[in-house]
């Protein structure tokens, strides 16, 4: 899987999330690639398409932070804001949340957060 986040408005089109995926086309007679049953059954997967990576873009610069309609899109705010609000509850949010706001730290500030975090860690303290 490969995702990219715009930070620009990437091409025309009104959503802020596209998908997309690898369909093998032959140039000289245009017949779609397939598996044998053979690869099927040694791969598990019933189309050649799922043996590659699947892309996604997501322009985050437009989407519109007041229309937060599901866990992607609590993602896709996170992306734009740098921001976790109270009520989201996307799987992995509050780790990044976490992530984010060490990084804000300066230098200093980082060390000191680290070794208070190694302190806690061994006292066995939340």
């Amino acid at each position: 899987m490969s995702i990219k986040i715009a930070y620009f408005d990437l091409g025309q089109g009104q959503d802020y999330v596209y998908y997309g995926s690898n369909n093998f086309t032959g140039i000289h007679k245009g017949n779609t690639l397939m598996l044998s049953q053979e690869q099927k059954d040694l791969y598990n997967k019933g189309q050649v398409y799922e043996l590659y990576p699947e892309y996604w873009i997501i322009k985050a610069e437009v989407f519109e932070e007041d229309k937060v309609n599901d866990k992607l899109d609590e993602w896709v705010y996170f992306f734009k804001t740098g921001d976790v609000k109270d009520s989201f509850t996307a799987q992995g949010l509050p780790e990044a949340k976490v992530r984010l706001n060490r990084l804000k730290l300066t230098p200093r500030q980082r060390a000191d957060y680290d070794t208070y975090a190694v302190m806690v860690d061994a006292v066995g303290c939340v």
